[in-house]
């Protein structure tokens, strides 16, 4: 899609597109069967003109990138397949105005290394307005509680998000060691016991004054800065509130 995408707007195909653009499709596989995969959601984002509406793009998109680009691939799509299209609204402001000077030093560099798995995204030259950064610290503030409070002794978290949407598309368990529950009760327990909605998440780790250049200078993650938000351990005795209840 990508590519495609490259190629319409060097041919003029999209006079209204200009080159910042990015995209993620969460797909469906069963059995590790790849000749039945669906299409679960995707999520289109495109910097572009003034002076074009969303729906013209999202037209344009399915007609000429999106829609080819699944039936190339023997990608099937339904009535529940999602798309979140430009779904902020208005993408006008991108490219190396939008970014330039941010260092965004990358989340495996104060995680675990190649140990885990990395999302991409970045922890520096950014606050907590984007959902990278601020997802990523929720994440690891999900999977400590979880682990504290027994239900494993080791625990990945993968959550999928995407722009301008109030709470995230996934949540998947993508290794464990000991997990006394299924993943679907795990999932659960997140949505009962922690806020979802991303700006809940965002006061949340807010209502306290954080010195961001410490962060960077020391580590994002461990107790080496005290009273960080995310490694607090204070949602294990609303987790076993919950186990006790249910």
């Amino acid at each position: 899609m990508l590519l495609k995408t490259k190629e319409a707007i060097h041919n003029k195909v999209f006079h209204w597109a200009k080159e910042d653009y990015k995209v993620l499709v969460n797909l469906e596989v069963k059995n590790n069967d790849f000749k039945n995969v669906r299409l679960n959601f995707l999520v289109f984002s495109i910097q572009h003109i003034t002076d074009i509406s969303r729906e013209e793009i999202i037209k344009e998109l399915k007609e000429k990138i999106i829609f080819p680009c699944l039936k190339q691939l023997n990608i099937l799509w339904d009535s529940k397949t999602s798309w979140y299209i430009n779904s902020s609204g208005s993408f006008q402001i991108g490219g190396l105005i939008a970014d330039t000077g941010v260092t965004n030093r990358k989340q495996i560099a104060d995680a675990f290394g190649p140990a885990v798995h990395s999302g991409g995204g970045g922890l520096c030259g950014k606050d907590l307005t984007k959902i990278d950064r601020l997802g990523c610290y929720f994440a690891r503030w999900v999977a400590k509680n979880l682990v504290a409070a027994g239900l494993a002794t080791q625990l990945e978290l993968k959550i999928t998000y995407a722009i301008a949407q109030e709470i995230a598309l996934s949540y998947e368990i993508t290794f464990f060691e000991n997990l006394k529950k299924t993943q679907e009760e795990v999932i659960k327990i997140i949505e009962e016991c922690f806020p979802t909605k991303v700006s809940e998440i965002f006061e949340l780790f807010t209502s306290s004054p954080i010195t961001f250049s410490k962060l960077t200078e020391i580590s994002n993650f461990g107790n080496f800065i005290p009273n960080l938000p995310w490694e607090k351990l204070n949602r294990v005795e609303i987790i076993n509130e919950y186990l006790r209840r249910t």
